[in-house]
Order: structure tokens, then sequence, then C-alpha cells
């Protein structure tokens, strides 16, 4: 019973990171068509079908890092961005090892330093991420352009992007 719990319990906390969402994966409800249909996605599509959801107490989550701070895939997702482009999306996050917008902004919470965004940049992060495959520039050329569109533009340009 234990060794199934803990392996559930990895395999969760594994899907919760490579979502990129805040809230736990059993108690959000947004679509997640940028990943793939494994058991625990497809049991989690079906709650979300009939209004459910279960809440499970160990279930690890990420945090929002300070006032102001946005998640980068809930944004996105909100943007209504296509599969394709929020799977694009999602494996240069991933690769970067960021989660939200306090992950690419300078110190002031306020500008984006176009290093980050020019396709190298891989974040430092006491969480542990799996090595992932290198994405093609053009979809790092996709994220930089969708950072921009969503938090550059969108939000009143609340955030500004150095050229």
């Amino acid at each position: 019973g234990e060794d199934v719990e803990e392996g559930f319990m990895t395999t969760l906390d594994n899907l919760q990171m490579q979502s990129g969402l805040m809230n736990p994966l059993f108690e959000d409800s947004t679509n997640l068509t940028y990943m793939d249909i494994g058991l625990i996605v497809s049991l989690r599509e079906r709650l979300n079908g009939i209004d459910a959801s279960i809440w499970i107490e160990d279930a690890w989550k990420p945090e929002l890092q300070r006032e102001g701070d946005k998640c980068l895939m809930e944004e996105f997702v909100r943007m209504k961005y296509t599969k394709t482009r929020l799977r694009h999306l999602n494996a240069v996050r991933l690769r970067m090892r960021v989660i939200t917008l306090a992950d690419l902004v300078d110190v002031s919470g306020k500008v984006i330093d176009p290093h980050i965004l020019e396709g190298s940049y891989v974040a430092t992060s006491p969480l542990e991420w799996h090595h992932t495959a290198d994405p093609p520039q053009k979809w790092k050329d996709e994220f930089r352009k969708c950072v921009r569109e969503t938090f550059c533009k969108r939000m009143g340009r609340k955030f500004s992007y150095k050229k």
C-alpha cells in the first residue's frame, strides 16, 4: 500500500510540474489539451466533466513568488492559444525551468530582460526538474512572442520588455 501511495504521489507531483499550473491538478479545471493524456490526466478530465474534484492532502503545488506574480501556463491558456502552440510554450517553459512570471522578471518585478527570452536561459531552482530536450529555436521564438503578447501588451503594459 505505501509503495503504491508513494508512486502515485511522485507521479502526481511530476504531472503538476509538467502542467505548470498553480492549483492542485485534481482541484483545477484548466483545460490540459497541451499535455499527453494518461491515466491521471484522463481521470482529472472525467472529474471535470461531472463538476467534481478530489482533495489530496499532501499534493505538491507551486506557489506564487511575489505580489502581482502570475502563472505562465494559466495565462497562456487564458489567451486561447492553440493546443500545438500551448505544447510548444510548455516545452520551452519546462526547459527554462520556470513556472511563474517572477521567474522571468528582474528584481523590480517589472522588466523582462531580453537575454532571458532569447532561448538559452535556464533558471536556477530548488525544485527537481526532469531533463528535457532543447526545443527548436522556432518554439523559443514563439515563447518570447507569447510572453510579450500575454504580459507586456494584455496587462496594460504593466511589464516591459527591454529591447
